[in-house]
Protein backbone atom coordinates (compact mmCIF):
# COMPACT_ATOMS: atom_id res chain seq x y z
CA UNK A 1 0.00 0.00 0.00
CA UNK A 2 1.73 3.28 -1.26
CA UNK A 3 2.36 5.87 1.77
CA UNK A 4 -0.33 8.77 2.13
CA UNK A 5 -3.12 7.09 0.22
CA UNK A 6 -4.82 5.93 3.32
CA UNK A 7 -6.18 7.16 6.04
CA UNK A 8 -7.04 5.62 9.57
CA UNK A 9 -9.72 6.53 11.85
CA UNK A 10 -10.86 5.46 15.20
CA UNK A 11 -14.82 5.95 14.46
CA UNK A 12 -16.76 7.12 17.43
CA UNK A 13 -20.51 6.76 17.95
CA UNK A 14 -20.74 9.69 20.32
CA UNK A 15 -22.10 13.08 19.30
CA UNK A 16 -19.95 15.58 17.85
CA UNK A 17 -22.02 18.45 19.46
CA UNK A 18 -25.42 19.69 21.30
CA UNK A 19 -26.22 20.72 17.88
CA UNK A 20 -25.68 17.37 16.17
CA UNK A 21 -26.97 14.33 17.83
CA UNK A 22 -25.84 12.13 15.41
CA UNK A 23 -22.86 9.56 15.80
CA UNK A 24 -19.37 10.67 14.64
CA UNK A 25 -18.76 8.17 12.68
CA UNK A 26 -22.12 9.10 10.56
CA UNK A 27 -20.03 11.67 8.94
CA UNK A 28 -16.25 9.84 8.34
CA UNK A 29 -18.12 7.86 5.11
CA UNK A 30 -15.57 4.88 5.28
CA UNK A 31 -14.05 2.47 2.22
CA UNK A 32 -13.17 -0.19 4.35
CA UNK A 33 -14.97 -0.82 8.45
CA UNK A 34 -13.41 -2.60 11.17
CA UNK A 35 -15.94 -3.55 13.39
CA UNK A 36 -14.97 -4.83 16.69
CA UNK A 37 -18.10 -5.08 19.24
CA UNK A 38 -21.52 -3.16 19.78
CA UNK A 39 -22.33 -2.74 23.48
CA UNK A 40 -24.98 -0.28 24.76
CA UNK A 41 -23.26 2.60 26.06
CA UNK A 42 -23.23 6.73 26.50
CA UNK A 43 -26.70 6.27 28.26
CA UNK A 44 -26.84 10.28 28.14
CA UNK A 45 -26.93 9.96 24.48
CA UNK A 46 -28.87 6.46 23.46
CA UNK A 47 -31.48 6.32 26.42
CA UNK A 48 -32.04 2.69 24.97
CA UNK A 49 -30.41 -0.59 23.97
CA UNK A 50 -32.21 -0.08 20.54
CA UNK A 51 -31.71 3.33 20.09
CA UNK A 52 -27.98 2.47 20.18
CA UNK A 53 -27.70 -0.26 18.16
CA UNK A 54 -29.60 2.10 15.33
CA UNK A 55 -26.73 4.12 15.41
CA UNK A 56 -24.60 0.93 14.27
CA UNK A 57 -27.22 0.11 11.82
CA UNK A 58 -26.91 3.10 9.80
CA UNK A 59 -22.68 3.06 9.80
CA UNK A 60 -23.58 -0.13 7.72
CA UNK A 61 -25.85 1.19 5.37
CA UNK A 62 -23.16 3.84 4.69
CA UNK A 63 -20.74 1.54 4.04
CA UNK A 64 -20.40 1.44 -0.23
CA UNK A 65 -20.40 -1.85 -2.14
CA UNK A 66 -16.76 -0.98 -3.36
CA UNK A 67 -15.13 -1.00 0.27
CA UNK A 68 -15.26 -4.16 2.44
CA UNK A 69 -16.25 -4.93 6.32
CA UNK A 70 -14.03 -7.22 8.98
CA UNK A 71 -15.89 -7.96 11.93
CA UNK A 72 -15.95 -9.93 15.10
CA UNK A 73 -18.33 -13.16 14.71
CA UNK A 74 -17.81 -13.95 18.62
CA UNK A 75 -19.65 -11.06 19.17
CA UNK A 76 -23.18 -12.02 18.37
CA UNK A 77 -24.71 -8.49 18.42
CA UNK A 78 -22.43 -7.60 15.82
CA UNK A 79 -23.45 -10.78 13.97
CA UNK A 80 -26.76 -10.36 13.44
CA UNK A 81 -26.07 -6.30 12.71
CA UNK A 82 -24.24 -7.82 9.71
CA UNK A 83 -27.03 -10.60 9.24
CA UNK A 84 -30.10 -7.60 8.79
CA UNK A 85 -27.44 -5.56 6.66
CA UNK A 86 -26.77 -8.13 4.46
CA UNK A 87 -23.48 -7.01 3.55
CA UNK A 88 -21.85 -9.61 1.37
CA UNK A 89 -18.32 -8.52 0.79
CA UNK A 90 -17.72 -9.56 4.70
CA UNK A 91 -14.99 -10.79 6.19
CA UNK A 92 -14.62 -12.46 10.13
CA UNK A 93 -12.46 -12.66 12.29
CA UNK A 94 -12.66 -14.52 15.75
CA UNK A 95 -12.08 -18.12 17.85
CA UNK A 96 -14.61 -19.43 15.90
CA UNK A 97 -13.91 -22.37 13.73
CA UNK A 98 -15.77 -20.63 10.99
CA UNK A 99 -14.22 -17.29 11.13
CA UNK A 100 -11.80 -16.48 8.08
CA UNK A 101 -9.44 -15.69 10.51
CA UNK A 102 -9.12 -17.71 13.60
CA UNK A 103 -7.10 -17.11 16.91
CA UNK A 104 -6.16 -19.33 19.02
CA UNK A 105 -3.30 -20.81 21.65
CA UNK A 106 -3.55 -17.18 23.55
CA UNK A 107 -1.08 -16.88 26.45
CA UNK A 108 -0.98 -13.60 28.23
CA UNK A 109 1.97 -12.43 31.18
CA UNK A 110 3.10 -9.31 31.84
CA UNK A 111 5.18 -9.18 29.39
CA UNK A 112 3.03 -9.59 26.59
CA UNK A 113 0.53 -12.12 24.33
CA UNK A 114 1.71 -14.78 22.11
CA UNK A 115 -1.06 -16.39 19.83
CA UNK A 116 -1.49 -18.30 16.18
CA UNK A 117 -3.53 -16.79 13.66
CA UNK A 118 -5.25 -19.15 11.13
CA UNK A 119 -6.20 -18.39 7.52
CA UNK A 120 -6.66 -20.82 5.19
CA UNK A 121 -4.82 -23.26 7.41
CA UNK A 122 -1.73 -21.99 7.45
CA UNK A 123 -0.84 -20.14 10.77
CA UNK A 124 0.94 -17.14 11.84
CA UNK A 125 2.77 -16.89 14.88
CA UNK A 126 2.04 -13.34 16.59
CA UNK A 127 3.73 -11.71 19.70
CA UNK A 128 3.00 -8.39 21.09
CA UNK A 129 4.32 -6.64 24.40
CA UNK A 130 0.34 -5.72 25.06
CA UNK A 131 -1.44 -7.17 27.87
CA UNK A 132 -5.47 -7.92 28.03
CA UNK A 133 -6.01 -11.33 26.26
CA UNK A 134 -8.71 -9.29 24.33
CA UNK A 135 -5.99 -7.75 22.44
CA UNK A 136 -5.43 -11.06 21.15
CA UNK A 137 -9.02 -10.62 19.33
CA UNK A 138 -8.57 -6.20 18.44
CA UNK A 139 -5.02 -8.04 17.05
CA UNK A 140 -6.71 -10.43 14.75
CA UNK A 141 -9.11 -7.83 13.65
CA UNK A 142 -6.24 -5.22 12.32
CA UNK A 143 -4.57 -8.41 10.73
CA UNK A 144 -7.52 -9.20 9.12
CA UNK A 145 -8.28 -5.70 7.55
CA UNK A 146 -4.69 -5.60 6.92
CA UNK A 147 -4.12 -8.50 5.18
CA UNK A 148 -7.33 -7.90 3.49
CA UNK A 149 -6.05 -4.92 1.97
CA UNK A 150 -2.61 -6.18 0.78
CA UNK A 151 -0.07 -6.39 3.39
CA UNK A 152 1.83 -9.20 3.45
CA UNK A 153 1.64 -11.73 7.23
CA UNK A 154 5.20 -11.13 7.91
CA UNK A 155 4.95 -7.03 7.49
CA UNK A 156 1.92 -7.41 9.88
CA UNK A 157 3.45 -9.52 12.59
CA UNK A 158 6.61 -7.15 12.52
CA UNK A 159 4.23 -4.25 13.05
CA UNK A 160 2.31 -6.02 15.92
CA UNK A 161 5.37 -6.84 17.81
CA UNK A 162 7.08 -3.65 17.57
CA UNK A 163 3.30 -1.59 18.80
CA UNK A 164 3.77 -0.49 22.10
CA UNK A 165 0.31 0.22 22.78
CA UNK A 166 -2.04 2.80 23.09
CA UNK A 167 -1.79 5.90 25.93
CA UNK A 168 -4.55 4.73 28.38
CA UNK A 169 -5.28 1.26 27.09
CA UNK A 170 -4.01 -0.72 29.74
CA UNK A 171 -1.08 1.46 30.30
CA UNK A 172 1.40 0.52 32.57
CA UNK A 173 2.25 3.78 34.48
CA UNK A 174 4.46 1.73 37.09
CA UNK A 175 5.95 -0.63 37.40
CA UNK A 176 8.06 -2.59 40.49
CA UNK A 177 6.80 -4.61 43.20
CA UNK A 178 3.24 -2.82 42.93
CA UNK A 179 1.93 -2.24 39.36
CA UNK A 180 0.35 0.87 38.35
CA UNK A 181 -2.18 1.04 35.63
CA UNK A 182 -3.96 3.48 33.24
CA UNK A 183 -7.29 2.39 31.14
CA UNK A 184 -9.98 5.01 29.94
CA UNK A 185 -12.43 1.95 30.85
CA UNK A 186 -14.87 4.50 31.59
CA UNK A 187 -18.15 1.98 31.74
CA UNK A 188 -18.88 -0.69 33.85
CA UNK A 189 -18.86 -3.17 30.99
CA UNK A 190 -15.17 -1.84 29.87
CA UNK A 191 -14.09 -1.68 33.98
CA UNK A 192 -15.30 -5.82 33.87
CA UNK A 193 -12.92 -6.65 31.32
CA UNK A 194 -9.87 -4.45 32.57
CA UNK A 195 -10.52 -6.24 35.98
CA UNK A 196 -10.64 -9.60 34.88
CA UNK A 197 -7.37 -9.69 32.62
CA UNK A 198 -5.44 -8.10 35.60
CA UNK A 199 -6.98 -10.67 37.49
CA UNK A 200 -5.31 -13.50 35.44
CA UNK A 201 -1.99 -11.71 34.79
CA UNK A 202 -1.11 -10.81 38.56
CA UNK A 203 -0.91 -12.91 41.67
CA UNK A 204 -1.76 -10.36 44.62
CA UNK A 205 -4.43 -7.98 44.99
CA UNK A 206 -6.45 -5.95 42.43
CA UNK A 207 -7.26 -2.58 43.23
CA UNK A 208 -9.95 -0.65 41.16
CA UNK A 209 -9.93 3.50 41.45
CA UNK A 210 -13.15 4.13 38.97
CA UNK A 211 -14.58 7.30 37.82
CA UNK A 212 -17.68 6.73 35.16
CA UNK A 213 -18.19 9.12 32.14
CA UNK A 214 -21.23 10.64 32.25
CA UNK A 215 -23.67 7.99 30.47
CA UNK A 216 -22.60 5.96 33.05
CA UNK A 217 -23.77 8.44 35.84
CA UNK A 218 -27.26 7.97 34.74
CA UNK A 219 -30.17 5.43 36.40
CA UNK A 220 -30.80 3.59 33.50
CA UNK A 221 -26.76 2.26 33.48
CA UNK A 222 -27.30 1.29 37.31
CA UNK A 223 -28.15 -2.34 36.37
CA UNK A 224 -24.78 -2.30 34.39
CA UNK A 225 -22.83 -2.12 37.76
CA UNK A 226 -24.14 -5.81 39.72
CA UNK A 227 -21.57 -7.92 38.49
CA UNK A 228 -18.42 -5.17 36.92
CA UNK A 229 -16.09 -5.31 39.78
CA UNK A 230 -16.15 -8.90 41.11
CA UNK A 231 -12.60 -9.34 39.86
CA UNK A 232 -11.17 -6.47 41.98
CA UNK A 233 -10.50 -7.11 45.66
CA UNK A 234 -10.94 -3.16 46.71
CA UNK A 235 -12.68 -0.73 44.78
CA UNK A 236 -11.99 3.04 45.33
CA UNK A 237 -14.44 5.39 44.15
CA UNK A 238 -12.94 9.31 44.58
CA UNK A 239 -14.78 12.72 44.45
CA UNK A 240 -16.32 12.30 40.48
CA UNK A 241 -15.46 15.03 38.02
CA UNK A 242 -18.06 18.22 37.97
CA UNK A 243 -20.61 17.77 34.79
CA UNK A 244 -21.42 20.20 32.57
CA UNK A 245 -25.25 19.86 32.82
CA UNK A 246 -27.11 21.02 29.70
CA UNK A 247 -30.28 23.33 31.36
CA UNK A 248 -32.32 22.37 28.32
CA UNK A 249 -32.19 18.42 29.25
CA UNK A 250 -31.32 18.34 32.79
CA UNK A 251 -30.67 14.68 34.25
CA UNK A 252 -30.26 13.18 37.62
CA UNK A 253 -26.90 11.67 37.62
CA UNK A 254 -24.55 9.60 40.59
CA UNK A 255 -22.50 11.56 43.06
CA UNK A 256 -19.39 9.44 43.85
CA UNK A 257 -21.51 8.47 47.43
CA UNK A 258 -24.14 6.97 45.57
CA UNK A 259 -22.07 5.24 43.06
CA UNK A 260 -19.75 3.15 46.17
CA UNK A 261 -23.42 2.38 47.49
CA UNK A 262 -24.68 0.87 44.06
CA UNK A 263 -21.49 -1.10 43.93
CA UNK A 264 -21.41 -2.09 47.38
CA UNK A 265 -24.52 -3.99 46.55
CA UNK A 266 -22.30 -6.10 45.33
CA UNK A 267 -19.03 -6.01 45.86
CA UNK A 268 -17.61 -6.78 50.05
CA UNK A 269 -15.43 -3.93 50.02
CA UNK A 270 -16.12 -0.66 47.99
CA UNK A 271 -14.72 3.10 49.82
CA UNK A 272 -15.92 6.62 48.44
CA UNK A 273 -13.18 8.97 49.53
CA UNK A 274 -13.61 12.55 48.93
CA UNK A 275 -10.24 14.07 49.20
CA UNK A 276 -7.38 13.58 46.18
CA UNK A 277 -4.76 12.87 48.76
CA UNK A 278 -6.80 10.49 51.07
CA UNK A 279 -6.81 8.36 48.03
CA UNK A 280 -2.87 8.48 47.49
CA UNK A 281 -2.40 7.63 51.02
CA UNK A 282 -5.19 4.70 50.67
CA UNK A 283 -3.46 3.58 47.67
CA UNK A 284 0.43 3.52 48.63
CA UNK A 285 -0.34 2.10 52.19
CA UNK A 286 0.04 -1.34 53.15
CA UNK A 287 0.79 -3.06 49.35
CA UNK A 288 2.50 -6.24 48.35
CA UNK A 289 4.73 -7.29 45.96
CA UNK A 290 2.44 -8.55 42.95
CA UNK A 291 -0.42 -6.28 43.94
CA UNK A 292 -1.94 -4.25 40.78
CA UNK A 293 -3.58 -0.29 40.79
CA UNK A 294 -5.89 -0.35 38.61
CA UNK A 295 -6.88 3.67 37.65
CA UNK A 296 -10.06 3.53 35.01
CA UNK A 297 -12.36 6.18 33.74
CA UNK A 298 -12.08 8.84 31.21
CA UNK A 299 -10.84 11.29 33.17
CA UNK A 300 -7.56 12.66 34.08
CA UNK A 301 -7.91 11.96 37.82
CA UNK A 302 -6.35 15.18 38.92
CA UNK A 303 -2.80 13.85 38.90
CA UNK A 304 -3.80 11.03 41.82
CA UNK A 305 -1.83 8.92 39.41
CA UNK A 306 1.47 10.80 39.51
CA UNK A 307 1.35 11.12 42.84
CA UNK A 308 -0.08 7.78 44.21
CA UNK A 309 3.66 6.73 41.78
CA UNK A 310 5.68 8.85 43.71
CA UNK A 311 4.81 7.58 46.89
CA UNK A 312 5.39 3.83 45.82
CA UNK A 313 8.85 4.80 44.26
CA UNK A 314 9.41 5.97 47.97
CA UNK A 315 9.05 2.36 49.61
Amino acid sequence: IDNGTWSIVEGDEYSPSKCDKRAKFLHYKPTHLLLSSVKWDHADLYPTEASYFEAFAALLENLPKSGFLVYCIDQEPVAKLIEKAKISNAISYGLSKVASYRYENVNQTSDGLTFDIVKDGKAYNISSPLIGSYNAENIAGCFAMAHASGISPGDISDAIKSFAGMKRRLEKRYESDVTVIDDIAHSPEKAKSVLNNLRHIYRGMVIAVYEPNIGNRTPQSKPAYKDAFKDADTVVIPRLSKLKIDPENPKKTFDGDELANIIAENHKEVHYLESDEEVVEFLAQGRSKGDVIAFLGSHGFRGMIEETIKKLAQK
